[in-house]
């Protein structure tokens, strides 16, 4: 696959690696062991400051993808639980039976033998006594067409959140403060009745301040937007997101990054008893990365990820408190083009680097202070291991609230 030369920073922000290698490794101490490229030389003069670069993209990739599952997550949680509201709400509901005046009794009848067998009387004449039966004609009861409201069929949400995220990578600490805000509308009865298709529409900024030891602070902003279309149906759920980036230019290019990412997630919701329930996950996701305004591709990659959520539900002062745990596990396992090159001294070439590894959990707890209105806290951790690229730990803690309608 080919692929547009990028930017002088985008090469020497591939090559930093590279310059780490060269210093850490044993041929460097030998000018004999190998041919220094041509490349070298920039490498040299560059590494530093696009490592930077490197690093705050690496920090802000794992904040926005943070960020965006934890928005796919509350909305589809309360989807989920508005249709079974909905659902409960519908239910037919069963007129009880008017209470029957009994006609006056004769003075001559028994409560202990009914007046249809007192000598004389017919057996095939009802009674008026207490075990007399009562006429059909006179009970009331549940009318054929008797229903409850109908079952709510559209939904809306509107959603804001914010997060604070601190990022290390090697020498390099990131701070990255996120504002988000979401709008989703569900269809429900797509194709069932009680199945359920979801629209989000998603728009978040991100401000990001960089220290690097031996650098200049720098201070970026970083606004992104997604889309998201997920579909429900019983226990089964599955969501696509596609996760638009523009990140700005450094100081040795004249054009910002963009980045495109796809995601597709599928997920099987088990309910356990006592409001608990458990929710297995796995998807992939696609990126690119561009110069310009998505003019030129300068690289790809493909993540796999999958991992568990565990909830339950409770109630607190009388609110009801929704306790949720998740662990993600992920792998880069395709990386193509000279924007995320490394050089490897053993080929004297550049490579596409190792895929990485990594892990994502999060603990958070959801209230629903109306049945309307929810908000959410959230804590959490990632970390992300390459042989050929920095290592990238992220702590984080994110706030919410949704409203629907």
């Amino acid at each position: 696959m080919d692929f547009e030369t990028p930017a002088p920073c985008g090469v020497a922000a591939s090559l930093v690696v590279a310059g780490m290698i060269l210093a850490a490794s044993p041929q460097a101490a030998s000018a004999q062991s190998f041919s220094a490229p041509p490349f070298t030389a920039k490498c040299a003069s560059l590494a530093r400051s696009c490592k930077l670069e490197l690093d705050r993209a690496s920090v802000q990739e794992q904040v926005s993808t943070q960020t965006l599952q934890d928005v796919t997550d509350s909305v589809r949680d309360r989807v989920r639980s508005s249709i079974a509201d909905s659902i409960h709400s519908s239910i037919r509901t069963i007129t009880p039976i008017t209470p029957i005046t009994p006609p006056p009794i004769d003075p001559g009848d028994s409560f202990i033998q009914p007046s249809s067998l007192k000598p004389g009387g017919d057996p095939s004449t009802p009674g008026r006594g207490r075990n007399s039966s009562p006429d059909p004609s006179q009970l009331s009861g549940p009318s054929l067409g008797d229903y409850g409201p109908a079952a709510k069929q559209w939904f809306y949400g509107a959603n804001l959140f914010n997060s604070a995220d601190r990022g290390i990578a090697l020498d390099t600490r990131v701070s990255v403060a996120t504002v988000a805000g979401a709008a989703d509308v569900t269809r429900v009865g797509v194709f069932s009745a009680t199945d359920a298709l979801t629209f989000i529409a998603t728009g978040l900024n991100s401000w990001v301040s960089t220290k690097t030891t031996g650098l200049p602070d720098t201070n970026t902003a970083t606004p992104s937007a997604s889309a998201t279309i997920a579909y429900l149906n019983g226990s089964f759920s599955t969501d696509l997101s596609v996760l638009a980036s523009w990140i700005p230019a450094s100081p040795d290019s004249d054009q910002g990054t963009r980045a495109l990412a796809y995601t597709a997630n599928f997920q099987y919701h088990y309910q356990a008893p006592y409001s608990v329930w458990f929710e297995p996950t796995a998807g992939v996701t696609y990126g690119e990365q561009f110069n310009g305004n998505f003019a030129d591709r300068t690289a790809t990659s493909t993540e796999i990820h999958g991992g568990l959520r565990f909830g339950g539900e409770t109630r607190w002062m009388g609110y009801i408190v929704q306790p949720t745990l998740s662990a993600v596990a992920f792998k880069v396992i395709e990386q193509n083009g000279a924007a995320i090159q490394t050089y490897n001294p053993a080929l004297n070439d550049m490579v596409n680097p190792a895929g990485a590894v990594g892990i994502r959990g999060s603990a958070k707890m959801t209230v629903l202070w109306k049945a309307n209105f929810s908000t959410y806290l959230d804590l959490h951790a990632s970390t992300t291991s390459s042989p050929d690229m920095p290592n990238v730990q992220v702590l984080g803690v994110q706030g919410g609230m949704r409203y629907s309608f």
